[in-house]
């Protein structure tokens, strides 16, 4: 157990210097999702319709909550425009604030694809340096799949272990998922997936 709390926080560690750079990389390149930018436009009488999912398991801290959320614009005149957004949602209760995002139809399936890569090929991924080296050097790997609103699933090893950790969103604290939330996250987004494909 004592073990697996060094790994566990050495993991963190990584995540959590790694993710300073990150979180001012991201905080200049995210965009902003379709569902997201509806939700907060102004003068828009919206329905809104949610489709609860399990929630996805974290090794410390509050589970992640998932839905897809459909939403309909009632103003909004049949042919002239878009009247139906629908997406994949994430939120996670942090300590003093709650966290959350929304994942567009058009990254889900990159979302899926990205955590089945890993699944299959992360350890060999991140044990095969892209750059030769002449001298004795350390190599850190982690392998990132980020969406429009700033939701960050990576990968790295620890104690030659793959683990899983997610930021729901730029502002929101890393998490380590545990197998099942993984398989959890994989099996909500393809029941996302088949939602969406309604529309």
């Amino acid at each position: 157990m004592k073990q697996y709390r060094i790994t566990v926080i050495s993991a963190l560690m990584v995540f959590a210097i790694a993710g300073s750079v990150l979180c001012q990389e991201l905080a200049s390149q995210v965009e902003e999702s379709e569902l997201s930018r509806i939700l907060k436009t102004s003068g828009s009488l919206l329905l809104r319709e949610s489709h609860y999912l399990p929630d996805v398991a974290v090794v410390r801290g509050n589970d992640i909550k998932c839905r897809v959320l459909v939403v309909r614009n009632l103003l909004e005149v049949s042919g002239s425009g878009r009247e139906v957004y629908v997406g994949f949602v994430l939120v996670i209760e942090e300590e003093y604030s709650e966290r959350s995002a929304y994942v567009d139809p058009d990254e889900i399936e990159a979302f899926i694809a990205s955590i089945e890569y890993i699944q299959q090929n992360g350890t060999a991924t991140l044990t095969q340096p892209m750059a030769g080296h002449t001298r004795d050097t350390e190599v850190s790997s982690e392998i990132h799949y980020t969406t429009k609103d700033g939701t960050v699933l990576a990968a790295i090893l620890s104690g030659g272990k793959l683990l899983f950790g997610l930021k729901v969103s730029n502002l929101a604290d890393w998490v380590f998922l545990t197998d099942a939330g993984v398989s959890s996250l994989l099996s909500n987004l393809q029941a996302a997936s088949e939602i969406v494909s309604q529309f």
